[in-house]
């Protein structure tokens, strides 16, 4: 089986999905800290969903485009059109062309520092840029919480 409960009193779940068919590499995910069996039955489910339909998202092939796929089914579900439309304006005008080829693993303080920079000097005003900033700092918290 392959959900564990650890020392602590949390669930740990653990599913492989077998071999990648060009890489040949394993497909492995974990999440560990679950507090309840029930909810790590639903997680090991929902993992088991993603491998088969090829839809997992790991820490090694995330990109800008699976963290946006990520926010905004979040955002579709919470919050009115015109912020939707406000969020994905920004995405595709700014954030998007900037870290498109940048491995979102890498991504330091100072390279958002930078981007604000870029924003400044793009002629944008520092409520937007910041907005465009806090917006792209929710992507990331969106992504550690995910992954």
């Amino acid at each position: 089986m392959s959900i564990r409960k650890s020392k602590n009193g949390t669930y740990m779940v653990d599913v492989s999905g077998g071999f990648h068919p060009v890489t040949k590499k394993r497909i492995k995910k974990v999440k560990q800290g679950i507090t309840s069996y029930k909810e790590a039955l639903e997680t090991e489910r929902e993992i088991r969903e993603q491998i088969q339909k090829n839809t997992l998202v790991t820490k090694k092939n995330i990109t800008i485009n699976k963290l946006w796929d990520l926010y905004s089914d979040e955002i579709i579900e919470h919050h009115k059109q015109t912020y939707i439309n406000t969020q994905t304006y920004n995405y595709k005008a700014h954030i998007l062309p900037y870290f498109e080829k940048i491995n979102i693993q890498k991504i330091s303080k100072q390279d958002i520092k930078e981007f604000r920079e870029y924003l400044l000097v793009i002629k944008l005003s520092p409520n937007t840029a910041n907005k465009i900033i806090i917006l792209l700092k929710k992507y990331l918290m969106l992504a550690s919480k995910k992954i």
